[in-house]
């Protein structure tokens, strides 16, 4: 494994994330200057063909003069048996590959997400397996076109530190076709994929908005507001899901757990303006959270807990001013 291999198979390495930015960058410029290059330019093949290594189909290697035709022919089966196995398995976190032919040039990089949604042993073991396969891969998340509606990073604290969760997350629904969502200010029937157009720019818009809400809240002082818009945000973020769901250790469920561990400025802020509100995250059995959820609103599904358990809260429970606003689950139908 070369260097640059290595660094992008780190999973939450700021430097290695660097790096896998920096190469996306350097992979659009060579794009850009191969479309624009005289056919004639005597790097045009170089470039040609260390562009088709990383979107994952190298051409042939010269065979080794080293091995004999046996020995060449025994590394080709294992070669295609590491493959196989390695799609095979890849198939339980995305069903569509089962479909797909081995050629396919989206395989590396629905290879490469899995890595996101697996406890850190499980996916730093992933991401050998899927370099070996596809050694010029490049793991996520990356740099977001979406991205850009938020704006430059924030000032203020709370928005500080959600700007780079939030970016990720939209990184993530404009490149994960295995991720879905059950926003319910976007869609209020269970679960839908971002697949579609549509429903992607749908979410992402309302994503975005629910930050917005929040940093223009933070930097006016409008406190009511910022907690009301945390709480919206909040559930935007937690929305976003796989199915089965990412291992709570995962690098995407860290995510989450990150956005939510800003409730502690939140409190620190509104008790400064003397506001005082509570909020609730529900767990355990679904039957004892009569009076806390919309029951019409919550999702019921087949996986991830045990038959009559809270999977996950997707928005808090908030009391706030004399008023209980209901919560929303994600449970397990029995």
């Amino acid at each position: 494994m070369n260097p640059w291999q290595e660094l992008c198979s780190v999973g939450t390495s700021d430097l290695g994330r660097l790096v896998q930015a920096s190469l996306v960058g350097l992979r659009a410029a060579l794009a850009h200057g191969l479309a624009q290059a005289d056919a004639n330019d005597p790097a045009r093949a170089i470039v040609e063909r260390w562009m088709a290594e990383w979107t994952g189909n190298p051409p042939p290697a010269p065979p080794d003069p080293a091995l004999n035709t046996d020995q060449r022919e025994n590394v080709t089966v294992s070669e295609t048996n590491q493959t196989s196995q390695l799609l095979k398995e890849l198939a339980t976190y995305d069903p569509v590959v089962a479909k797909l032919p081995l050629n396919d040039p989206t395989l590396p990089s629905r290879a490469a997400l899995v890595a996101s949604r697996l406890a850190p042993e499980e996916a730093a073991a992933w991401r050998r397996r899927v370099l070996s396969v596809y050694p010029a891969v490049i793991f996520g998340p990356g740099p977001s076109k979406t991205a850009a509606a938020l704006g430059t990073i924030p000032a203020t604290p709370i928005a500080a530190q959600l700007y780079p969760i939030v970016a990720d997350l939209l990184w993530y629904a404009d490149n994960d076709p295995t991720i879905m969502h059950m926003y319910s200010r976007v869609y209020r029937f269970g679960m839908i994929s971002l697949q579609q157009q549509f429903q992607r720019e749908r979410f992402t818009r309302a994503l975005i908005e629910c930050f917005l809400r929040v940093r223009d809240a933070e930097a006016t002082g409008n406190v009511k507001t910022l907690v009301e818009a945390w709480v919206d945000l909040d559930e935007a973020i937690h929305s976003l899901i796989h199915k089965p769901l990412a291992h709570p250790q995962s690098a995407f469920a860290s995510l989450a757990q990150r956005s939510r561990a800003t409730l502690s400025d939140l409190y620190g802020i509104a008790r400064h303006a003397g506001l005082i509100f509570h909020v609730q995250e529900l767990s355990g059995r679904y039957a004892d959270l009569q009076g806390l959820t919309d029951p019409d609103a919550d999702v019921p599904t087949d996986t991830d807990a045990a038959p009559g358990d809270v999977v996950r809260c997707t928005r808090l429970v908030l009391r706030l001013d004399g008023e209980t606003y209901p919560g929303r689950v994600l449970y397990r139908t029995r």
